[in-house]
């Protein structure tokens, strides 16, 4: 292959990339819009409190990482969201330079409700994914968005990835 050709194809390679990852978002930020409607806060928000929800307690940089949003950003929807008394910061005991963030009774309630709100038929990629699991008897893989996501965002950041899920999913099964 000429050095033409390999750059042709690294340009097509990394426009499908864009293109499949757009259409994907799309319809995962129109699920996630229409999920959050009645609870009247954004999918940032929403993020962080689920976030909070799966760790107990994090620090604006947690939120900032698993995010993928800049400290600032974050820093701001949690101020945001603690004057909505769904959060607090707390000073660090052992260390006041520390701060962390956990929910009140108000922002669990309020992930919780929103859990409840889901609803798995109104949800497009979950509907594809299950057609998908109707056909090929099991759900599409994410291993090689693993793979990619751990090689642009280094492997601690999918392990948190990971964790969050696990908490979350212990969270909501204890919760039933």
């Amino acid at each position: 292959m000429t050095d033409k050709q390999h750059q042709i194809e690294s340009i097509l390679y990394t426009h499908k990339a864009a293109m499949l990852s757009k259409v994907i978002w799309k319809n995962a930020e129109n699920d996630w819009q229409a999920w959050l409607k009645k609870s009247g806060i954004t999918m940032n928000e929403h993020l962080i409190l689920m976030t909070i929800y799966a760790f107990k307690k994090v620090t604006i940089s947690d939120i900032s990482r698993y995010g993928v949003m800049h400290v600032s950003t974050a820093y701001n929807f949690a101020k945001r969201l603690e004057s909505q008394e769904l959060l607090k910061l707390e000073k660090d005991t052992n260390d006041k330079r520390n701060t962390f963030i956990v929910l009140t009774e108000a922002g669990h309630s309020l992930v919780e409700d929103i859990f409840d709100q889901y609803d798995m038929s109104h949800n497009s990629i979950y509907r594809v994914a299950q057609e998908y699991n109707n056909e090929m008897f099991q759900f599409p893989s994410f291993s090689d968005e693993h793979y990619l996501v751990s090689q642009l965002q280094g492997k601690a950041f999918l392990d948190g990835i990971n964790q969050c899920h696990d908490h979350l999913r212990e969270n909501l099964l204890d919760e039933k």
